[in-house]
């Protein structure tokens, strides 16, 4: 919501006046139009349609108002007319964004003027140029505004005496705008700030080979980049979308790739999470190596993709930022953030917009920061024909100048949703009027921040904002699920080495499963389990032998293992034997390198008994977190122990005492019988 702006007086007097006096010379035929902007034609609707090809994008005082028009004539009437209606200039913006939902209040400001359609073309399409011309200051007068036009296709109304002067049955309707620039501004322009995204849905699915998805879109990217060549634009790229583009062999997919290359070399780079997600969000569920692997790995691959550092300065995320997400960044060196005005809390008594840096503060962490408006954001409308969403642009950003037309520098950001697909047409007709615009200047970033002082609030002091109160909803389900697989992925990098192309592939899945692209806990899970069952193939290439026995024919001995690595590279792991009759002379817990397949180890034992008795084998991570794989051999002993050596002798020194004694009593007692 804004202030209304006030008028200057005798305005109304003069509206009166205009409309009783001849206020314009509607001229249909052919005109010298720029940007010959040619929208896709739609099949005709049974009722016809009605859109904006073109449009100036401003008029002075003793100007031209030019539009094109393209109708579809509506098969069942004969004779539709074009009416365009002007109304009083808009004083706020809430105002303006009513007039988009064709909600005027207001009388006309000028006469409705209507006329007839030159025949069709041979498809039923009809281009009819319009022009408006305002005489000196007559029809919208002094002050500089933002006039909404109504332009509708209607049948023609009938010439029967009861139908008095109703216009006949609407057909189709849009509603532009006239900019009014009736003397050169003095003051300073609003500057605005482009963020173009670069986003495909992801390239890596839970189970299957990468592709890239949606890559018509991403060309229509590379178009864009081509219109916005003279103005500085700011790149936001979807790391995993950059590294789905340098893994593919598509031919297209590589010029897509060096369209980006060579456009963010001359401009602005951000780099944000590794696919869109919450920082907040994964630090509350307590996934903080999740969420310092989301920027460091998006910032990597922006940086090998794009062959270049991105702004580490700049952090521009999908999702609000709350004191332990800023910690996070302020450790890896971000200085400043471009934030969505929902994921902050309203400023109490702010009306009108807000377009100078401020601080965002969140307990004890704070970095300036700007908001990207959100009603720039919705312009960019796939729903809308481009033409006029431009259009509706443009006229945006002169009702916010006009907010504070004498102000000091100010900006804004525009950042398109993340669903909007890049229109050519769109692009054309916003960059033409956003460069040659009395009221408006392109800016980078880098100009927002550095240039325009930040704002105050009323005690004037720096204006504090604070970040509305993140939503957990889509991970706190999958919360105790992606730190258990976090926890086992972590513990085989240790295994394997985390740079390896499987883990790399499985960190990446992982990474995947908390991306805002997933709508459903299903998808979420996919991933999860896809991350799960590759820990475990990895896990089963390590093995050893099982249920073999080994004999050991004397008291000290070593036990001979074999291990088999059949992981590709070279694999650590902890090995852990444990047995009830055995002793192990080097401890019963070693570190051992596997590189090669086959890999055979002596463990010292020595016995404390013989017989046969287990011997257990496991295999775990180097930092204990994953069992690996566990076996269980036999071993038979033949040698005899220091006791069991003590007991024999021990019997055998009885036995002959005992024997001995015996024969000697023997003996005696032959002597006593009688022979």
């Amino acid at each position: 919501m804004t202030f209304p702006r006030s008028r200057p007086a005798g305005f109304s007097a003069r509206a009166a006046l205009v409309l009783a006096a001849v206020w314009a010379i509607l001229l249909p035929g052919p005109l010298a139009l720029r940007g010959e902007a040619a929208s896709v034609r739609p099949a005709a609707p049974a009722d016809g349609s009605l859109a904006l090809a073109y449009q100036t994008p401003w008029v002075g005082a003793s100007g031209d108002f030019a539009l094109r028009l393209r109708v579809e004539r509506p098969p069942a009437s004969a004779d539709p007319e074009l009416a365009v209606t002007v109304y009083p200039a808009v004083e706020t913006r809430s105002e303006f964004a009513l007039t988009l939902e064709d909600r005027i209040d207001h009388a006309p400001l000028l006469p409705v003027q209507t006329f007839g359609l030159p025949p069709a073309g041979p498809e039923g399409a009809t281009d009819v140029p319009v022009n408006l011309r305002f005489v000196d200051r007559l029809s919208l007068g002094d002050a500089e505004g933002v006039f909404p036009v109504r332009v509708d296709l209607r049948e023609r109304r009938s010439a029967a005496p009861r139908s008095g002067t109703e216009p006949g049955r609407l057909l189709h309707r849009f509603v532009t705008h006239i900019v009014y620039v009736p003397e050169d501004p003095r003051s300073a322009k609003l500057g605005a700030a482009l963020v173009l995204p670069v986003h495909a849905p992801p390239g890596l699915p839970a189970d299957g080979d990468r592709q890239v998805q949606d890559l018509d879109h991403l060309s229509a990217v590379n178009a864009g980049l081509e219109v916005t060549a003279n103005m500085p634009v700011a790149l936001a790229p979807t790391p995993e979308t950059l590294a789905t583009l340098a893994a593919s062999t598509d031919d297209k997919a590589a010029a897509v790739l060096s369209g980006l290359q060579q456009r963010a070399s001359s401009t602005t780079v951000l780099a944000g999470t590794y696919v869109p997600t919450s920082l907040p969000t994964l630090l509350a569920a307590e996934l903080d190596v999740d969420a310092e692997t989301q920027v460091a790995r998006g910032a990597g691959a922006v940086a090998e993709t794009l062959r270049l550092r991105p702004d580490g300065r700049t952090w521009l995320g999908s999702g609000p930022l709350d004191e332990t997400s800023l910690a996070l960044l302020e450790a890896r060196g971000v200085e400043r953030a471009v934030v969505n005005d929902i994921d902050l809390k309203p400023v109490t008594g702010q009306k009108l917009t807000l377009t100078q840096p401020f601080t965002l503060s969140a307990g004890e962490r704070q970095v300036r920061a700007v908001v990207a408006d959100p009603g720039l954001t919705a312009h960019f409308d796939s729903r809308v024909p481009p033409v006029l969403g431009a259009n509706h642009l443009l006229a945006d950003l002169a009702v916010v100048y006009l907010d504070q037309p004498g102000a000091d520098r100010r900006g804004l950001v525009a950042i398109p949703p993340p669903g909007w697909r890049v229109d050519r047409q769109f692009l054309e007709t916003a960059v033409g009027g956003w460069t040659q615009n009395p009221f408006v200047e392109p800016i980078s970033l880098e100009t927002l921040f550095t240039d325009v002082d930040p704002a105050r609030g009323d005690n004037g002091r720096p204006l504090l904002r604070v970040p509305a109160t993140p939503s957990t909803e889509g991970l706190a389900e999958l919360a105790p699920e992606l730190r258990n697989a976090r926890r086992r992925l972590d513990a085989l990098g240790t295994v394997v080495g985390p740079g390896t192309a499987d883990h790399g592939n499985l960190d990446e899945r992982l990474l995947l499963a908390e991306s805002s692209d997933l709508r459903t806990n299903r998808q979420r899970q996919a991933y999860v389990d896809a991350v799960l069952s590759g820990i475990d193939d990895q896990r089963n290439d390590i093995r050893m032998p099982g249920g073999r026995s080994i004999t050991l024919t004397a008291r000290s001995a070593e036990i001979p293992v074999t291990f088999q690595n059949r992981t590709g590279g070279p694999a650590k792991v902890l090995v852990r034997i444990q047995s009830d009759k055995l002793d192990f002379p080097r401890g019963n817990v070693q570190m051992l390198d596997l590189t090669r397949q086959n890999t055979t180890e002596r463990f010292p034992v020595v016995l404390r008994t013989s017989g046969a008795f287990p011997l257990r084998i496991t295999l775990e991570s180097p930092d204990g977190n994953l069992v690996i794989g566990q076996a269980r051999l036999t071993v038979r002993s033949t040698a005899a122990s220091n006791i069991s050596l003590v007991v024999s002798l021990g019997a055998a020194v009885f036995l002959a005492v005992w024997w001995g004694r015996h024969a000697l009593r023997g003996r005696r007692a032959r002597r006593l019988l009688p022979t």
